[in-house]
């Protein structure tokens, strides 16, 4: 088995470089999806669990079809092939790691690549760096706290009702709370809190019932259950009046077309984008 696949026909395909866990829901998910979708044609899968060195992606992700591509963990031999192959390539990384995703997109950017960082939690001064970084080399890079193009349009409608009403809370639920509340829920509370109004009333109270305050009043209840991988639920309302707002993601595959869209619009950009909703 050779280290890349078998060339594809056609042109203007874009070859990708996957980086993360690969047997991990996302992973699999993500591979399935990238190796049967049109224009795209995956050139490297690296992880950095040296039980799936070596071992074909397909069977690592436990995609019922072999993808005859040897999972690797050189990242830096991968992004220097497919840039000597003078092809349109991606990088796409979804290790979670926020000090390697960053170390990973500038190599990348180096190699003339394009990137798509998705789940890393990346402070703000190395984002500020990575815009000044690919900015100086022209080159497209799109960070995506969520890939979930339903969860945007949810922000924008719970942005629009917040400002005709006085009480706002988040309910949230994740099958897996890596933190609570979630980095999600926080950027939405932010988004409600920026619409210029306090919300709930004068309640101040720190009990853990009433939910987290955050700014301008607004309050986010985070829960742990299996059963649904997200659930959010805006509640909004006033005198006489109430709103609720809910997305609930079952698999994995609600995040595919927001990945698809990035990857296909970062070679097009000219420096970085935060916030897939940017592209929207």
């Amino acid at each position: 088995m050779g280290a890349f696949p078998r060339p594809q026909q056609g042109g203007n395909v874009l070859k990708l470089v996957v980086n993360g866990p690969v047997a991990s829901p996302l992973g699999a998910t993500i591979l399935s999806t990238l190796s049967s979708a049109r224009g795209l044609q995956l050139a490297a899968v690296v992880d950095g669990n040296p039980e799936a060195n070596g071992r074909d992606a397909g069977e690592v992700a436990g995609i019922p079809e072999p993808l005859e591509l040897p999972v690797v963990a050189d990242v830096i031999m991968v992004l220097a092939s497919v840039a000597q192959s003078r092809s349109t390539g991606v990088y796409v990384d979804f290790t979670g790691d926020a000090s390697a995703a960053c170390e990973n997109v500038r190599q990348a950017t180096a190699f003339g690549l394009s990137s798509v960082v998705v789940g890393a939690s990346i402070p703000e001064d190395d984002i500020s760096g990575l815009y000044e970084f690919c900015d100086k080399a022209s080159t497209g890079c799109i960070i995506a706290p969520t890939l979930s193009i339903l969860s945007i349009l949810l922000e924008r409608a719970a942005t629009q009702f917040a400002f005709h009403s006085s009480h706002a809370h988040i309910i949230e639920s994740r099958a897996d709370l890596a933190q609570a509340p979630s980095e999600d829920a926080v950027r939405l509370a932010q988004q409600l809190a920026q619409v210029g109004r306090t919300f709930n009333g004068i309640d101040a109270s720190d009990d853990p019932a009433r939910g987290l305050l955050m700014e301008e009043g607004v309050r986010v209840h985070s829960m742990q259950q299996p059963g649904l991988l997200q659930s959010t639920d805006v509640r909004l309302g006033s005198n006489g009046q109430m709103a609720s707002l809910r997305l609930d993601i079952t698999s994995h595959a609600a995040y595919m077309p927001g990945l698809l869209l990035a990857i296909r619009r970062a070679p097009r950009l000219k420096g970085l984008v935060f916030g897939l909703e940017k592209l929207l």
